[in-house]
């Protein structure tokens, strides 16, 4: 199946993109996309315990488990005044 990673913030300037398209077994949890990413990106793999994650307009924890198109957004802490 495929996802859509939305990238936000810092990741998405880190990683020079706002998205891409993953292939995934299906039945697969966040959690697994996310181990997937931190072995292709080292700024996936630094900030993965301080990241959030959404899919469509919903919060969810690192054991959800998506579906075929679904997208997941890789949110990051941000500060502001």
């Amino acid at each position: 199946m495929h996802v859509t990673i939305l990238y936000f913030s810092h990741l998405r300037s880190a990683l020079g993109r706002g998205k891409e398209v993953v292939g995934v077994a299906t039945g697969a949890r966040v959690e697994d996309v996310v181990s997937l990413l931190a072995t292709r990106y080292d700024e996936v793999a630094r900030m993965r315990s301080a990241l959030r994650f959404a899919v469509g307009t919903s919060f969810v924890d690192d054991s959800h488990v998506l579906s075929d198109r679904d997208e997941l957004a890789l949110l990051t802490p941000v500060s502001g005044g």
